[in-house]
């Protein structure tokens, strides 16, 4: 299995001690047994170094703590808003990087919206098309929904690539594409 735990000091930046064992299980009452390693202890003023044997330590992580299960962003789409928003809670917490499923939390409520921006974008070219006809009406439409999607693909990578804010990476092609909506209404003649 070969297990590594590191003890380090976050605010002087330092590692005080490294334990490592080849083997490692969690007795029912929370207790670690390790087998077959050592210790290096860095704290103390010369580094010590000792094997251990089947030594059994109390560590803060139960068997509990490793039985909950990561979720991906992809699996994120069957949790409700509070639910993931929880789970991202309970990931921070915990010291995992949970940028990706902030961005698809924050997605949670900008993409239902893209539905009136669409409409919002929509409103001019209506006006604009006029006569020219209908296939040119729903070619455009499927342009602007594909570009849509681009742009909302180029903004949640850079959310999660940690390039942007969660809220602004989930929100920036609503803000994009609502801005271009209205400066298209403002300028149309009637």
């Amino acid at each position: 299995m070969d297990l590594n735990i590191y003890e380090v000091d976050i605010k002087g930046v330092d590692i005080l001690r490294r334990i490592h064992a080849d083997r490692a299980r969690i007795e029912p009452n929370g207790e670690w047994i390790l087998e077959t390693g050592w210790i290096r202890d860095y704290d103390s003023a010369q580094s010590r170094f000792s094997p251990i044997e089947n030594t059994s330590f109390d560590f803060p992580e139960k068997a509990a703590y490793f039985e909950r299960e990561i979720f991906r962003p992809k699996e994120s789409s069957k949790l409700t808003y509070l639910e993931l928003a929880n789970y991202i809670s309970y990931l921070m917490k915990s010291g995992y990087n949970a940028i990706e499923l902030q961005v698809e939390l924050n997605k949670k409520i900008a993409f239902p919206l893209s539905c009136m921006v669409m409409a919002l974008l929509g409103v001019p070219f209506s006006f604009s098309i006029g006569k020219k006809g209908a296939f040119l009406g729903i070619g455009l439409s499927i342009a602007i929904a594909m570009s849509y999607w681009g742009v909302a693909g180029v903004f949640e990578a850079m959310g999660t690539y940690g390039l942007l804010m969660p809220v602004l990476a989930a929100w920036a092609p609503n803000i994009l594409f609502a801005a271009s909506g209205l400066i298209l209404l403002f300028t149309i003649r009637t």
